[in-house]
């Protein structure tokens, strides 16, 4: 199959007309940017004239693709569905604006691919926490280019298959709003002990976050992304090699029972907590994941704590402590960690708790396979699709 330059598919960046300062539009913020659903809604309608400087400008139905770190891990790519014709948005997003030889939903699953994001880490340019795709990597991206029916029979299977996915998630988010619901059931009442957090946990051990060779995929180590945990659900496939004939310290190896927390993200994923549910071997801490190291390891059931750090009002904690120019990159820092306040329970409370969410995690698991097995068909089929094989 043919290959073409994505900027000859697409316009990158269109330049907009200056609108009346009347004019209703569409506001989307990275927030609203969901990688999942691959989805841009709007926060609200403004009026232009409110949102008309230091913002990027595009139309309903383009293609929106985050351009600086860590967005651009956490795979924010998606398309604008917009209550108004005109959208306003973060200043850190690409626009791609097919031409009409190309079909939208065709490139959009096409930059959604694994090999696009890791291609689109490579090319990065700036400083550490503000690096971003430049805008020469989207135009020279090469893109199959099969007739424009053929695109669209593509982009429907591809749908069909991402729909399925969808419907996975949802199940696993009702399971996740029942623990939720148990937690709250059980602490949301009650007036709790307060201990400090640093009266909690001695420590928090990250590791190193090692550049590897394109040679090193067959390395025996790899090291997590930020993205293992973002959706405070633990991923062990969200990791890259670590360069070959590197051993990490024995205290950066992950292990099972680990709970982990991101110290640096968006402003809505800053303090992203996951339990690693399961035997792993050969992982490692980057330095932007943290493990939690107890005072006391046999007062404290990590369980409790994972819920805890979800809640609404740590998530609003853990958020204002962080610090950043704007809402790219926010770094926590352990000082700021070790004030905060925690509701803290008996150990019998904790363990009675962890014993009525294991057995929702029982059938999470179940779903999570499932789930799992999704993926893998949805990544088949995109590399398939894309090398002309559907």
């Amino acid at each position: 199959m043919k290959t073409v330059a994505l900027g000859d598919l697409a316009t990158i960046n269109p330049r907009e007309a200056r609108l009346p300062p009347e004019v209703a539009v569409s506001f989307v913020g990275m927030a609203q940017l969901d990688a999942e659903a691959a989805m841009a809604r709007p926060l609200a309608t403004r009026r232009f004239g409110e949102v008309s400087t230091g913002y990027t400008v595009f139309r309903d139905g383009d293609l929106l693709a985050a351009k600086i770190t860590p967005c651009w891990e956490n795979g924010k790519v998606g398309q604008a569905a917009l209550d108004n014709q005109i959208g306003v948005g973060s200043s850190e997003f690409h626009v791609v604006r097919p031409t009409p030889d190309a079909d939208a939903r065709y490139l959009l699953h096409f930059l959604r691919q694994p090999s696009v994001r890791i291609a689109g880490e490579a090319r990065m340019t700036g400083s550490a926490g503000q690096k971003r795709v430049p805008v020469a990597f989207l135009q020279d991206l090469r893109v199959p280019l099969p007739d424009l029916r053929e695109q669209r029979r593509i982009a429907a299977i591809l749908d069909q298959a991402d729909a399925l996915r969808a419907k996975r998630r949802q199940v696993l988010a009702h399971l996740d709003a029942l623990t939720q619901s148990i937690f709250h059931d059980m602490f949301g009442h009650s007036r709790l002990p307060i201990r400090r957090f640093d009266d909690v946990v001695l420590d928090l051990e990250g590791g190193r976050s090692i550049v590897a060779e394109d040679s090193a995929a067959n390395s025996n180590y790899r090291v997590l992304k930020i993205s293992a945990v973002t959706s405070n659900r633990f991923r062990a496939e969200e990791s890259k090699p670590l360069p070959v004939g590197y051993e990490p310290p024995i205290h950066h190896l992950v292990r099972r029972g680990d709970l982990l927390i991101s110290r640096a993200n968006t402003a809505e994923l800053v303090g992203a907590v996951a339990l690693v549910d399961q035997d792993v071997a050969g992982l490692a801490l980057p330095d932007k994941l943290w493990r939690f190291v107890w005072r006391e390891p046999d007062g404290v059931e990590p369980l409790y704590m994972w819920m805890l750090l979800q809640s609404s009002g740590m998530r609003h904690e853990l958020s204002s402590r962080a610090s950043g120019t704007g809402g790219s990159m926010k770094n926590i820092s352990k000082e700021k960690l070790r004030s905060i306040l925690l509701p803290w329970p008996s150990f019998d409370l904790q363990s009675e708790f962890a014993a009525r969410v294991s057995m929702v995690n029982e059938e999470s698991v179940m779903m999570r396979r499932r789930a799992e097995c999704s993926d893998a068909l949805f990544s088949s089929l995109q590399s398939r699709a894309f090398r002309g094989e559907l």
